[in-house]
């Protein structure tokens, strides 16, 4: 039987977003690095930015099979669905789909955002507009090389 895990802000692992970049910080509180990492059905991370944190030339990105909500704690953002801006403050969230492209674009106010994800073994499914997602996040562990499915496998 799993037992329940208690976690704190402060004692969470954390990640960069870019590299040199200090201004923004993923907690991963369920992830497959984070503090939990056995979940199944989602994920939980913190995004923590500071003003001016987000690169200008991030690029809008979509997942195959994922579903992904941000919540805004504090702070003020920008979150690109399809091409149309949507300001977020404190006490919105939005939902988007899979196959939806999307991104964090702008940074207003300095931000602490909660993003909940469907099934994190998909975390990886992210198609970048210009480019694969182990370019955009090169830590994050996602290798350039295709999946190869089993050659004794009748699934598609």
């Amino acid at each position: 039987m799993q037992m329940a895990v208690v976690m704190k802000l402060d004692n969470v692992p954390t990640e960069k977003r870019y590299e040199g970049n200090e201004g923004w910080i993923t907690r991963l509180f369920v992830e497959e690095d984070g503090a939990v990492r056995n979940a199944k059905d989602f994920g939980v991370m913190i995004q923590d930015a500071k003003v001016g944190s987000i690169p200008q030339d991030k690029k809008l990105h979509f997942h195959r099979k994922q579903e992904t909500l941000y919540y805004v704690l504090s702070g003020r953002c920008i979150v690109n669905v399809e091409g149309k801006e949507h300001e977020l403050g404190p006490n919105f969230a939005i939902w988007i789909p899979p196959k939806v492209k999307h991104g964090l674009t702008k940074v207003l106010e300095d931000l602490m955002m909660l993003e909940v994800v469907t099934n994190p073994k998909h975390f990886s499914d992210i198609v970048e507009s210009n480019r694969p997602w182990y370019r955009e996040y090169p830590n994050s562990g996602v290798s350039d090389q295709p999946v190869r499915k089993n050659p004794g496998s009748n699934s598609r």
